[in-house]
């Protein structure tokens, strides 16, 4: 134990000299030098401080410009998103320009502002009434075709009843054959041609278009093709499909036909 004290106190004076030496050295040398070697010392201490807030500062910088980053982003997204809105609404309102121009016809265009009513549920409620000449039964029609026909009106209101209504009838042809038949929904939200007898002509890819009986609309309207036709032999007519031509269910405006001298041509 002796022996290592000795040892100790040794080295502790060893390292004296050695501090008192440097004092020397230090006292001896010139202002700039002295100068020079307290700014190493203190840089070698204070690096690793130093260059920590100096990551830690970057960080926050990266930090701050990946947000501004993604907040530009986001805007720029919903320009885009407007754009494209304003894009599909001017190709759909050309659309509608140019259906409405067609020589022969009158049409009154309104917009739906609700969508089915207690006794119609495939129906939907527009903005003109009889005070812009909307009365029952007239046709209603989109570019595509045939949409349904008014049930009610009011004076600044009426209701449309859809093609693909469940109490929705309308008498029909095939465009191509002339054979006529009646048309109703079905649940698929497709339609039926019935009351066509077996023996009549009527081909997948057909057109069928409104026949003109019955008074409620006139003949030519456009409102489907054959998509499916089958016959069972224990029944006297046959099983027609078809698909509309117009989606009732994505419309926002559709057109009340007023009159019109050449239903053939819509």
């Amino acid at each position: 134990m002796a022996q290592r004290t000795k040892i100790f106190r040794k080295r502790l004076l060893l390292v004296y000299l050695v501090i008192i030496l440097i004092a020397i050295l230090l006292n001896s040398l010139g202002k700039g030098t002295k100068n020079k070697i307290a700014s190493s010392c203190v840089s070698t201490v204070f690096y690793p401080f130093k260059s920590g807030w100096s990551m830690m500062r970057n960080f926050k910088n990266y930090r701050e410009e990946n947000l501004r980053l993604k907040r530009e982003l986001a805007s720029l997204r919903v320009v885009v998103d407007r754009l494209l809105k304003y894009e599909k609404e001017n190709e759909r309102l050309k659309k509608i320009l140019n259906f409405k121009e067609k020589k022969g016809v009158s049409l009154l265009l309104g917009e739906i502002v609700g969508r089915g009513v207690p006794r119609y549920s495939g129906s939907a409620v527009v903005n003109v009434g009889t005070k812009d000449g909307v009365a029952k039964n007239l046709p209603a029609v989109v570019p595509e075709g045939l949409v349904g026909k008014v049930v009610y009106v009011n004076a600044k209101s009426s209701v449309v009843q859809f093609i693909t209504d469940p109490g929705f009838r309308a008498s029909v042809m095939d465009r191509r054959s002339r054979v006529v038949g009646i048309l109703q929904p079905k649940r698929t939200g497709h339609l039926i041609m019935s009351n066509v007898p077996l023996t009549e002509d009527v081909q997948p890819g057909d057109e069928i278009v409104t026949s003109g009986l019955g008074g409620v609309f006139p003949k030519g309207l456009r409102v489907g093709y054959v998509v499916d036709v089958s016959a069972k032999p224990d029944r006297i007519f046959k099983n027609i499909e078809i698909a509309p031509f117009a989606d009732a269910a994505g419309i926002e405006e559709l057109f009340i036909l007023l009159g019109s001298s050449e239903a053939d041509s819509l």
